[in-house]
């Protein structure tokens, strides 16, 4: 199978997982007042006054509608200015810059990971509403989603990989057919051309981790925007400003990582940053939509969100220290021939965009 069709397939499988896990999370979304489903247990907790809806108070309609567009237009900034700035000529843009946004940018990744998914998927799978056998008897399944989804991650990348050296080896095979003395004599050509080739395995690695980066991205990013689409009272202009100042600067990570890869289709990285400009405002227009029926505090709800964001969690920490931090930090050669002064910003770059991602978890 040719690679760009692999990729293909790749991305349309990212695409489908993507779709059904939003339908998982918007169709069972449980009204304020369902009835008993599952005898008596479960009709005490949905019944108990702590797992009962919370009371809408001032609900501004004009303002959510805004706020699907405000948080549009801030994530257009963060993902397409770092974009196309990644993707300027060196002459125009240095590098020492886009490196210092990348990097930023993978502070922030970790930070959502670690201070905005994980703690609330914990939060939700041992809260008193759910079902005890899930919420007391074990306590670590935000942990174990968590160690899982980091796994099959690690498992479909070692496939990409297998794949990606297996048609490298192939294409020498097809194309590589010289008599000794031809090798010898052209050893440096030879060279050269397993160098392409580990160019090559290497940027279909990166292309891979990134779909799998959005994926992240894009989970959590609708159960933010359905947060923001049902907030209502003092709780709501906090929220959504903390949502714009996340969204902007998660953005400028994804950004940064799309642009650093090389496409066929010129206008494959524009698309990507446009899916992730509309994913949260696609959120937030479904919790405008269902806000009127919204129970957070049912079990239904809980476990959804629960299980979504340990996923999230296992693959935004999981990507930011295998598949960024490690490359970036510690096995990159032109990292460690940069002067010091140069790679303590770099250092400095990330430990920021972890901090101001922290300080933003106060709020979102």
């Amino acid at each position: 199978m040719p690679i760009a069709r692999f990729n293909s397939l790749l991305a349309l499988s990212v695409l489908v997982l993507f779709v059904t896990t939003t339908l998982a999370q918007t169709t069972t979304i449980a009204p304020k007042h369902a009835g008993p489903s599952h005898g008596d247990h479960d009709h005490d907790h949905e019944d108990s006054e702590a797992c009962a809806a919370e009371e809408i108070v001032n609900y501004q309609m004009p303002l959510h509608i805004a706020s699907i567009f405000i948080i549009m237009i801030t994530s257009a900034l963060g993902v397409f200015s770092s974009l196309i700035l990644s993707r300027f000529p060196a002459h125009k843009v240095t590098s020492s810059v886009i490196n210092i946004g990348k990097y930023f940018g993978t502070g922030v990744i970790l930070a959502t990971g670690f201070i905005h998914m994980f703690p609330g998927a914990l939060f939700a799978l041992t809260n008193p509403c759910v079902p005890k056998a899930i919420s007391a008897n074990y306590t670590s399944f935000a942990g174990l989603f968590a160690m899982f989804a980091a796994l099959m991650l690690q498992a479909i990348e070692y496939i990409a990989r297998w794949y990606y050296s297996q048609h490298a080896t192939n294409q020498e095979h097809l194309h590589g057919h010289v008599t000794t003395a031809e090798a010898k004599e052209d050893t440096c050509d030879v060279t050269d051309h397993c160098h392409a080739h580990g160019g090559l395995i290497d940027i279909e690695n990166r292309r891979v981790s990134t779909y799998i980066l959005e994926l992240g991205i894009a989970l959590h990013s609708v159960l933010i925007g359905i947060s923001v689409g049902v907030a209502s009272g003092s709780e709501f202009i906090p929220l959504l400003i903390a949502v714009v100042f996340h969204q902007f600067f998660e953005g400028l990570a994804l950004g940064a990582r799309i642009g650093e890869l090389p496409y066929t289709n010129r206008m494959i990285p524009y698309l990507s940053a446009l899916f992730y400009t509309v994913i949260t405002p696609i959120g937030v227009a479904i919790g405008v939509g269902i806000h009127e029926t919204y129970n957070a505090n049912s079990a239904t709800n809980l476990l959804v969100n629960g299980i979504f964001d340990s996923i999230s969690a296992g693959i935004l920490i999981y990507m930011a220290l295998v598949n960024l931090i490690a490359p970036d930090f510690q096995n990159n050669p032109k990292f460690m021939s940069e002067r010091g002064s140069m790679k303590l910003v770099y250092y400095i770059a990330m430990w920021l965009g972890a901090g101001i991602m922290a300080l933003i978890g106060l709020w979102a």
